[in-house]
């Protein structure tokens, strides 16, 4: 069984085959990259405490450069990247069990790959099978239906939209009424004060909370289909959704594919982790515990006000800028995923009809009027990080694809370059623990480096 399922299974079956690499360029000219690189880390100041830059704009191999590249740092809602990341890999282990075992019913699909993950060279996904409460919940993240009644073995997330398909381009009603989920009250913990001042009424609205984000998890997020959920925690960077979508998929599977695509480093407790929920569950009915896996590193954590001591242990969102540019690197380039590459991309990306209305997530506000002034409706894909901006100290990541400036030709005799088409610079940037200004500051002087050194 094992051999056969060789050929389409290398992410479970080949540990070392799935590992996340890309070459990058040697020499002079690397050298100078990282020396101005370097200048603008002065220029900068105290913040991004981290930064590494991969820059793919020439005809040869990326360049990367940085500073602090390896530091293990709280990364907070950045981690949520793991999410995305388990999600398309499961559906790329789901298409290949199907197409490859000749699969025509959705029933048979989650015992084959069970199989395959029990039969194959990995130990992350036999230890996964070993516990099979913690295995994903494919019939609440997949659309079973549809499978049966297709022809093509793909897999489509359960979604309020009509098909996978036509994910990123959603409808702007669709794409109004995930963030009208987002913006949707939800209960307010008591303050820690009470709890000395009056300590049965802080037990009472303590237990008032609970109960009410239990009701919202049961009522309110229960219904909400496995893309929508993921929409709202990559594009809106919502904690319920993003806590909603781990139950599904199970702590557990995210680490396995964190450690077969060579994005942890469980031995130097280094890399891209996440090893817990965002937002506690509570005694839902409807959401199971996703599991607990904690990072065993002692990152530095974001600085909330000054004098904070920068060494306090983390929380299980831990993760370096390599990694985290890496993957946006890897995604740019196809190499991540063999065959839901474009999916991910999809979650991460929006397109320049959204400046156009106005319908921009919170997440993407950051940069409108500030990375390409005049040119921001150019901009083909820009990730200005995710999850919001704290009012000091946020990690913060951006994706940069800037096509060169359309402008009509003298004689007008031609149209104008299509403004989706790639061109210019084409740049990711990881800028980890800064202000939202000195990602900013940072952001532009990248791209005059980039243009500089013409790489």
């Amino acid at each position: 069984m094992a051999q056969a399922l060789l050929p389409w299974s290398r992410s479970f079956l080949d540990p070392k085959a799935a590992a996340v690499t890309l070459d990058f360029a040697r020499g002079p000219a690397t050298a100078r990259y990282d020396a101005e690189i370097k200048r603008l880390r002065t220029q900068l100041g105290r913040t991004p405490e981290s930064l590494c830059v991969i820059d793919m704009s020439g005809s040869g191999a990326p360049v990367m450069a940085g500073w602090e590249l390896d530091k293990p740092l709280q990364i907070a809602s950045m981690a949520k990247l793991a999410l995305l990341l388990a999600a398309a890999q499961l559906r790329d282990d789901v298409q290949s069990v199907a197409q490859w075992a000749g699969l025509k019913k959705w029933r048979d699909v989650a015992p084959t790959l069970t199989r395959a993950w029990l039969k194959g060279k990995a130990p992350a996904f036999k230890a996964l099978v070993g516990q099979p409460s913690s295995l994903p919940q494919f019939d609440a993240i997949f659309n079973g239906e549809r499978f049966d009644a297709a022809a093509d073995a793909v897999p489509e997330f359960r979604s309020s939209w009509p098909s996978i398909a036509k994910h990123g381009r959603h409808s702007r009603a669709h794409l109004l009424a995930i963030n009208d989920l987002h913006v949707r009250e939800r209960p307010t913990a008591p303050p820690e004060s009470l709890k000395t001042r009056d300590p049965k009424e802080y037990d009472r609205k303590r237990q008032k909370y609970e109960s009410d984000f239990t009701e919202f998890y049961d009522s309110v997020l229960a219904p909400v289909p496995f893309d929508d959920l993921l929409l709202l925690a990559i594009k809106w960077s919502d904690n319920e959704a993003a806590s909603a979508c781990l139950s599904r998929l199970g702590l557990p599977y995210v680490w396995a594919v964190l450690h077969q695509l060579g994005l942890y480093d469980e031995r130097a407790q280094q890399g891209l982790w996440l090893g817990n929920v965002y937002r506690s569950l509570f005694s839902s009915k409807v959401f199971r515990s996703p599991g607990r896996l904690q990072s065993k590193r002692i990152a530095t954590r974001v600085a909330q006000h000054e004098g904070d001591d920068e060494k306090t242990p983390t929380s299980t969102q831990v993760g370096t800028a390599r990694i985290c540019c890496l993957v946006f690197a890897a995604l740019i380039q196809g190499t991540l995923f063999q065959r839901s590459n474009q999916l991910a991309l999809d979650y991460l990306e929006f397109r320049p009809g959204d400046v156009a209305v106005g319908n921009v997530p919170t997440n993407f506000k950051l940069f409108s009027g500030e990375m390409v002034p005049g040119k921001f409706g150019q901009t083909l894909m820009h990730l200005s990080k995710i999850g919001i901006l704290g009012t000091l100290w946020s990690e913060g990541a951006y994706l940069l694809h800037l096509p060169n400036p359309v402008e009509a030709p003298a004689d007008a005799g031609a149209a104008p370059p299509d403004p989706t088409r790639l061109l210019g610079r084409s740049v990711a940037v990881c800028a980890l623990h800064a202000s939202a200004d000195v990602i900013a500051s940072a952001g532009k002087g990248v791209l005059e480096i980039s243009d500089k050194l013409g790489v």
